[in-house]
């Protein structure tokens, strides 16, 4: 602040025996100002105070974020942590504040340190500055001696031609005596009172006076009190001042009531009296002595006719004051135009003026009746026909506040700078200046925040009702400003220095946010003319601020711009003035984009590529998609409606602030909204992935609403969102997706297509749900004691529905996974009804059902007989295989400790040739299936009679090999590698028992030929068996002799023989024993 004081020019100057000598001694508090002040090393208290709180408010809040998602025992330990450290914190800080209370005697001993430091410097500066002049007046020549005071000396031994000015240094005065002082006191009272009755001109204002102690006491109501006496008794002598007194009464604030004393001090009061005199000596003549220097001006004369009049002037100097105020001064900034904003808010002006009566009242100062003929009568008798050289001048206070235009930046009108009277009364008996300076300040900051708010309110952006609005932050009028949720900046005017002060009072307040508000404040400071676009960027940034903040919660990793060409972002809309990519995690090249606008978030859901030929790996919007994150809410409350949502515009609470609900919630975005936007981002790039491989297939396909459909398994239900019920699911009809799948008929039209895990960080899955026609319930131990299965870890089974759910870890290939699965499943269920179809018929007597769990199945073809059935590989390019593992059925009541061999099924060696009967039949499973189980239980005798030949030899030592050749082919090959015998599965359930050196082919060759050919692979064909014919022959007679054979149902022939099932085992056991005794002869 500066403070200009004005006051009357010197016209005169007083000679030094004229002035009484006055000593001053300044006080302790004076010199410590003096001191130089040094901060180094040091911080305020508060600072630390107001970091260390804020640190710990945000850890906290960062704990209310995280700790809800963690397990109880997480929690606790999280923090008991937090507690443990945060408490050392805070007794640092009662250390640190403990110390604090020595901080004035430290700061005063490095003032007076650094006092002392520069004290120092100026000694040794001393020094070298006497050093040089040394030498440089060792030249110079020395004056004459002086030879008179010389001989005096050398004479008289005394000096005779001293000078008077010494003498009178040296030689002290004779002191007067007590009464030679009340005489001296006397006469001057004496003196003081006949000038003021007879000769000297009083102003009324002054005609209460006191004569003593050889002074006259002057006393004017609520204005001053003052001393003066005359110089001497004659009638040139005139006026010198003493003392004075205002008679004030400072109000306010008493702790600096010190500061405004009645009496001036030392200081204060060599100016007023210097002032003084020079009003009282102005008109008196120069010492007759007294030469005139020359060039100097020529003391003022009276005119004629003119009285002087001292007293007059010197009443007009102690109360003609003028106060002169200018608030909020401010250093030029550089590199910008001065006249761009006023370098000081405004002045003050607190003046005493001149007051003139009515004109019918004649001349002179506003007075009483009483006091004008007082004052006429005392003119006309002490001055007679002449007129005094002074008037009394009538003076009252006067007040007048100027506030610059275009201070700060903004310019209030006219009538808002109008101050009622009573606002600037001056009260003599209560004079608080700095109550009525910071009445004027308070109501230029009001208007400054009543433009700025009207300003701010002509954009777009602070525009709606309750953005910015005039509020009391405690005693100061403030200007607050909400950007998003509980995020609010408070900006006031600080009423010392006129900055503009912003701050923030949200959850985000912390010291880390510091650095921003400062900057910004003195952006504002420096040019405030920016408020509204430096705003606009504090209110972008806290709102991204606020945003990342939430997604560093949720682990989503975040970016506030991407290597994105500028034409390329102008795809996300004109009114984008900021946005926050966040990445997918399970999809790199995709981004939930935050989009902020003038009015509220918008969500964006981008699909980006590299840019061709690109340096510096730029990137492509390849697909835009925009969210209703309304829509989506309103979907998520109505599925999880005994849940309450965090940003529900029906459940939101009233602000703190009493913000409107509608502009509260216009970027109130939680973190429990944003994970659902980021989830449901995931849900549709993963139904985005499933969408094209069903194009790329060209499958038709339709969205479906999820809400509306039956619920989920309960397997699958465990690991949905709160969205997957508002999430579309796709929907495909089986006839085109299964469309040359195998097994497409025991599929219901409708197949639902569900991606999984997009809610979480684990890996996108897919589950396709299928709907069996045919409802088989599962077999078997996996199948046992719930109605959900999981026979792998790729398909869930759901036996009460018939659902069939098909997980693909892939959202890539899901559909070919799927169809896979399906062919691998679809052929299990029609394997399954067919055996559950064949085993109500009688024809099938034997065959029934064991196990069955969609990866399997396992049946009995035949009694104690059994085969279990599974397929993989079905979308290959070779169709698949199935695979066959033939058993047997342990009696009931048989232990595992039983021989091995009774569990072993013959069958197992022609699985090879076996399993292509359903291989061949992909397109018609169930038929072939009918054929593959007549196979087995048709050549059931045979693989159990070669397997009784098997275990006879092993018993004695033979080394028979015994395999298959083909379906329904089996073949004993002798110890001697050369002989063989053949049983060959016929159709009508008939069994040839062949010899293996003959070929039922028939090969025509020339003789030739046939030499050739026996003499290349000579030893390496099979040889006949001895005597062959004649040991069927033999045998078909003994068993139609003894009845083991039926009539009709043998048939010999040249090379063996044909009979039905009934025959193969007596037969083929007479055969090999006969052909064993040939073999060995």
């Amino acid at each position: 602040m500066d403070v200009e004081v004005g006051h009357f020019t010197n016209k005169a100057a007083l000679s030094d025996e004229s002035l009484p000598e006055i000593s001053y001694e300044p006080t302790q508090e004076e010199l410590e100002r003096e001191l130089p002040v040094v901060y180094d090393g040091q911080i305020p208290l508060r600072d630390l105070l107001s970091r260390v709180s804020q640190s710990i408010y945000t850890e906290l809040s960062e704990l209310a974020e995280t700790m809800p998602n963690m397990s109880d025992t997480a929690r606790k330990r999280v923090l008991a942590d937090w507690v443990v450290k945060t408490k050392k914190q805070v007794v640092k800080l009662y250390a640190v504040a403990k110390w604090s209370r020595d901080a004035d005697t430290t700061q005063k001993c490095m003032n007076i340190t650094a006092f002392l430091m520069t004290q120092n410097q100026q000694f040794e500066d001393t020094i070298g500055s006497l050093a040089r002049t040394k030498e440089a007046l060792d030249p110079a020549r020395l004056r004459n001696h002086d030879l008179l005071t010389s001989l005096d000396v050398l004479t008289t031994g005394s000096y005779l031609r001293l000078p008077t000015c010494i003498k009178k240094l040296a030689i002290p005065p004779t002191p007067l005596t007590d009464a030679e002082i009340d005489k001296t006191f006397t006469d001057m009272e004496e003196a003081i009172r006949y000038r003021l009755r007879m000769s000297e001109l009083i102003p009324v204002e002054m005609s209460e006076y006191h004569i003593a102690e050889g002074r006259v006491l002057f006393t004017v109501p609520n204005l001053f009190k003052t001393s003066m006496c005359l110089r001497g008794a004659a009638k040139e002598d005139g006026w010198f001042f003493l003392n004075v007194e205002f008679l004030i009464g400072v109000g306010g604030d008493l702790t600096g009531l010190q500061e405004f004393p009645r009496v001036p001090p030392n200081i204060m009061k060599h100016h007023i009296a210097d002032e003084a005199n020079n009003q009282l000596v102005q008109y008196l003549p120069p010492p007759p002595d007294q030469q005139q220097i020359p060039g100097a001006e020529a003391p003022p004369q009276l005119p004629e006719g003119v009285v002087d009049a001292p007293l007059i002037r010197v009443y007009n100097f102690l109360h003609r004051k003028t106060m002169r105020a200018t608030y909020w001064l401010r250093p030029p900034y550089p590199n910008r135009p001065r006249n761009q904003v006023p370098l000081f808010g405004g002045t003050l002006t607190i003046a005493i003026v001149e007051t003139k009566a009515p004109i019918q009242t004649g001349r002179g100062p506003a007075r009483t009746s009483r006091q004008r003929v007082i004052a006429r009568l005392q003119q006309k008798s002490k001055t007679g026909s002449r007129r005094p050289s002074d008037e009394v001048e009538g003076l009252k206070f006067m007040v007048q506040w100027e506030p610059a235009q275009g201070a700060l930046g903004a310019f209030i009108r006219p009538e808002e700078s109008f101050l009622p009277p009573d606002f600037i009364r001056v009260d003599a008996n209560n004079l608080d200046f700095e109550s009525m300076l910071c009445k004027v300040i308070q109501r230029h900051s009001k208007s400054i925040l009543t433009s700025c708010r009207n300003h701010l309110r002509s954009s777009k952006v602070f525009a709606p009702p309750g953005v910015v609005s005039l509020v009391m932050d405690g005693n100061t009028q403030a200007l607050r400003i909400h950007f998003c949720g509980d995020e609010v900046a408070i900006i006031t005017i600080d009423v010392r220095t006129g900055k503009i002060n912003v701050r923030d009072t949200g959850d985000l307040a912390a010291a880390g946010r510091g650095p921003r508000f400062a900057a910004f404040t003195e952006g504002i400071n420096s040019n405030p003319a920016v408020l509204l676009e430096w705003l606009c960027h504090l209110r972008l940034a806290t709102i991204l601020d606020s945003a990342e903040q939430k997604a560093n919660y949720l682990g989503l990793q975040s970016y506030r711009r991407r290597n994105i060409p500028h034409e390329e972002m102008g795809k996300l809309g004109p009114e984008a003035r900021g946005t926050l990519f966040i990445r997918l995690a399970n999809f790199p090249t995709h981004y939930l984009v935050l989009v902020v606008t003038d009015e509220r978030f918008q969500y964006a859901m981008i699909g980006t590529k590299p840019k061709r030929d690109s340096k510096y790996a730029a990137f492509v919007l390849e697909d835009i998609a925009w969210i209703d994150f309304d829509r989506l809410r309103a979907a998520s409350q109505l599925s999880a409606s005994n849940e309450k949502s965090a940003i529900s515009p029906i459940q939101l609470e009233e602000s703190i602030f009493d913000i409107p609900r509608e502009v509260y919630s216009r970027f109130n975005l939680d973190t429990q909204g944003l994970r659902e936007l980021y989830s449901y981002c995931c849900a549709r790039v993963s139904f985005y992935k499933v969408e094209s491989q069903l194009r790329l297939r060209g499958i038709p396909f339709e969205h479906v609403n999820s809400s509306n459909s039956p619920p989920p398994p309960p397997e699958v239900a465990l690991i949905q969102s709160s969205l997957a019920r508002s999430v579309p699911a796709l929907c495909v009809k089986s006839e085109h997706i299964l469309s040359g799948a195998p097994a497409a008929e025991a599929a219901m039209p409708n197949i639902r297509v569900i991606p999984l895990n997009w809610w979480s960080h684990e890996k996108a899955q897919v589950v396709t749900c299928v709907k069996l026609k045919y409802v088989q319930q599962p077999m078997g131990k996996n199948a046992m004691g719930s109605t959900v299965i999981r026979p792998s870890k790729r398909i869930i089974y759901d036996t009460k529905e018939a659902i069939v759910s098909f997980l693909s870890d892939n959202v890539d290939t899901c559909v070919d996974e799927f169809l896979e699965e399906w062919a691998s499943v679809s052929k299990m269920v029609v394997i399954a009804r067919e055996v559950a179809q064949m085993a109500r018929l009688t024809k099938w007597h034997g065959v029934r059902l064991l196990s069955f769990d969609l990866r399997a199945v396992e049946f009995a073809y035949a009694q104690g007989y059994a085969v279990s059935i599974s397929c993989e590989g079905q979308l290959s390019p070779g169709g698949g295989t199935f695979d066959l593992e033939f058993s047997r059925l342990r009696p009931h009541g048989a232990m595992e400790t039983d021989n091995d061999e009774d569990t072993y099924n013959p069958h197992e060696e022609a699985e090879p040739f076996l399993r292509n009967i359903l291989r061949r039949g992909h397109g018609r499973l169930a038929s072939s299936l009918h054929r593959l189980i007549t196979l087995l239980r048709d050549s059931l005798p045979i693989v159990v009679e070669l397997e009784q030949i098997r275990r006879d030899g092993r018993k004695k030592g033979r080394n028979l090999d015994i395999f298959a050749k083909a379906t329904g082919w089996y073949r004993l090959l002798y110890d001697d590698l050369r002989h063989a015998l053949d049983l060959r599965l016929m159709s009508g359930q008939r069994i040839a028992i062949l010899d293996a050196s003959y070929s039922l082919f028939d090969l025509e060759m020339s003789d030739k030929a046939a030499m050739e050919v026996e003499s290349t692979i000579g030893g390496l064909i099979l040889q006949p068996l001895p005597d062959f014919r004649n040991i069927v022959a033999a045998a078909v007679r003994d068993g139609m002799n003894s009845g083991r054979l039926s009539k009709g149902k043998i048939a010999a022939l040249e090379a063996g023989v044909v009979c039905n099932a009934g025959g193969v085992g007596y037969l083929t056991q007479v055969i090999h024993s006969q052909v064993l005794d040939r073999l060995k002869s």
